[in-house]
């Protein structure tokens, strides 16, 4: 393998670490908001609340479930294309074996 191929290859590898990271970072923060929602909702239920507010709430953890959905399987492709790239760069380094897709 060329020494370019390499490095683009790491570079490749190093971008999609770091957006995982950023996606995971995202998906904490959305499970917090989603946690905060909910209390909310449950602790206005309680007291009583309008019906627009509640669903107000219950539309928010809505959207906020569907994030947390297309977020999970944004890091699931991204942590397979690590994986590929990582496997890639083993091969071409003589250390790993070739996976059949």
């Amino acid at each position: 393998m060329k020494l370019d191929q390499f490095d683009k290859l790491q570079k490749l590898v190093g971008r999609l670490e770091e957006r995982t990271m950023y996606l995971r970072q995202q998906n904490f923060r959305l499970l917090q908001e989603n946690s905060r929602l909910k209390k909310e909702l449950e602790n206005l239920a309680e007291g009583g609340i309008s019906p627009q507010y509640e669903e107000q709430l219950k539309r928010l953890i809505e959207e906020n479930r569907k994030l947390k959905e297309t977020n999970n399987r944004a890091n699931v492709k991204l942590n397979a294309l690590i994986d590929q790239v990582g496997q890639a760069l083993a091969e071409k380094n003589g250390v790993g074996k070739k996976i059949e897709a």
